[in-house]
């Protein structure tokens, strides 16, 4: 069915129904990366813009197809000494306070809809992330730059259709990443 994302078991290794999930109280490890933004000086932005995204799935980093903004956001860059980062201007405080970046100023900001379809350079695969827009990017915590894993979840999975994304799952049932193109050396067979 299109590659569509379902719940799986690991230890059974079959798929469960959604009936079936029982959430315990879990904390998972979350991370900022950059993205860097393909010719970004051709929206007067530095060569050195990153788009950044927060999540606390980081092992569904080797599925990622897009990075989705929202059209009605506005994103700000937040120039550093170093580099600049294209963020959402309701979060921008935050991620400087949060990243601990210092010597921080802003400078241009553009609208998410205003992004759509620039690319981005995955950070340590060798493919482009378009970004995409999308209606549930918030401003509810991170940078309002959603991380998007077709493969992975049904929010994401809809927007890759929507936009003709690769359904990338690179996991295999016993929750291993597996030995694909472009996977990294290092990740492979690495449990998620």
């Amino acid at each position: 069915r299109s590659r569509k994302p379902v719940y799986w078991s690991v230890p059974c290794q079959t798929a469960l129904a959604e009936a079936e999930i029982e959430y315990k109280n879990h904390v998972s490890n979350s991370i900022w990366v950059k993205f860097l933004l393909d010719h970004a000086t051709a929206l007067g932005l530095p060569e050195k813009t990153y788009v950044v995204i927060w999540t606390t799935t980081p092992w569904t980093l080797p599925a990622n197809r897009a990075v989705a903004l929202s059209p009605n956001l506005t994103y700000v860059e937040v120039k550093t000494e170093r580099e600049s980062y294209l963020v959402a201007q309701g979060l921008a405080e935050q991620f400087i306070d949060i990243c601990n970046l210092q010597n921080t100023s802003f400078g241009k900001s553009f609208e998410g809809k205003e992004l759509e379809g620039r690319t981005t350079q995955h950070p340590f695969m060798p493919l482009k992330s378009p970004i995409v827009l999308a209606d549930y990017v918030t401003l509810t915590a991170g940078t309002g730059c959603v991380h998007t894993a077709p493969g992975h979840g049904m929010e994401d999975y809809i927007t890759g259709l929507k936009y003709k994304l690769e359904i990338a799952c690179p996991v295999d049932d016993n929750g291993r990443l597996m030995d694909v193109p472009m996977m990294p050396p290092s990740l492979i067979g690495k449990a998620i």
